[in-house]
């Protein structure tokens, strides 16, 4: 499995837990000066990929296929897996039911 893209994270989107709703709530609560430079910040760190994707799709020498899928988020270590192996192809099915119904 390689490594063949990278995603900004849906859970955490690279942020520090207190601003993982918004940062809105800072506003007039600090000084407007202070609260630009974390709304840069914010906006900075919401953009960083950390989530690294993994996958492989394939077939195999018995005519099956196979599907893997890896994420993991550097940040909140946030994790998504799904593998599914030996997938048949469906048209190679129907025919052999067809020739089973002759």
């Amino acid at each position: 499995m390689s490594a063949d893209a990278w995603e900004v994270c849906p859970i955490c989107q690279n942020l520090p837990e207190e601003w993982r709703k918004g940062i809105d709530y800072l506003y007039g609560d600090i000084p407007l000066k202070e609260f630009k430079v974390v709304e840069e910040e914010y906006n900075k760190l919401k953009q960083i990929e950390t989530v690294r994707e993994d996958y492989e799709v394939g077939l195999n020498n018995d005519g099956t296929a196979y599907v893997s899928f890896l994420a993991v988020c550097e940040a909140c270590g946030a994790e998504w897996v799904y593998s599914k192996k030996n997938i048949h192809a469906s048209n190679l099915l129907d025919k052999q039911s067809e020739q089973q119904c002759i």
